[in-house]
């Protein structure tokens, strides 16, 4: 078994737990990354539209069975969004951000510009078939989190076990219950 196959389960559940009422508790959060993405908001209600598609609670298929071994935080509603995400990688047509960097803009919780070239493009056309603002975001939970793929060459199946590690965040652009995933790598989270 893997390192992470073997981290304690109920661990990596207090974790969420702890992630969970810290956000729960905040007012406004603020992301930073080491290539330029500086983004901030307010904590809005559990309620977004990707939290209620995919981690309902009370039902058959909770939080524990629909992310086992991995797992991320519940992602909370934002509101008022504003700032540059720059993207790191993104789960939109399966491609990698690898020429240029891809730049969002953000103004009252709006997608409001996006430069880059090609993937650049493929975000705005995914982006149109949406209300194009920032749902929500996450982070991974899990520390041991392994990639058992290429990133160049299998970015979706990279994407799936991926967004589990703490050293990715993952924004959801549109109210959608299929948003378009973008995400920065090595990020700070600021809450309050």
């Amino acid at each position: 078994q893997s390192e992470w196959a073997r981290f304690p389960y109920s661990l990596q559940l207090a974790i969420i737990k702890n992630i969970d009422d810290i956000l729960a508790s905040g007012k406004k959060w603020r992301i930073t990354s080491p290539k330029g993405t500086d983004v901030r908001g307010e904590i809005g209600a559990a309620d977004s539209a990707v939290a209620q598609a995919y981690f309902l609670r009370g039902e058959d298929n909770t939080r524990a069975s629909r992310n086992f071994p991995g797992g991320v935080h519940t992602p909370l509603m934002s509101l008022r969004a504003e700032g540059v995400i720059v993207v790191d990688h993104a789960s939109v047509s399966g491609f990698v951000t690898t020429a240029e960097p891809v730049r969002i803009k953000l103004k009252d919780g709006k997608v409001t510009s996006i430069s880059g070239g090609d993937e650049a493009g493929k975000i705005r056309e995914e982006l149109e078939k949406t209300d194009g603002f920032l749902d929500s975001w996450h982070a991974g939970t899990n520390p041991k989190t392994i990639v058992p793929y290429d990133r160049k060459v299998v970015p979706r199946a990279w994407w799936v076990y991926a967004h589990c590690s703490p050293m990715i965040l993952h924004f959801h652009l549109g109210r959608s219950h299929a948003p378009v995933n973008v995400a920065t790598f090595n990020h700070t989270l600021y809450v309050d």
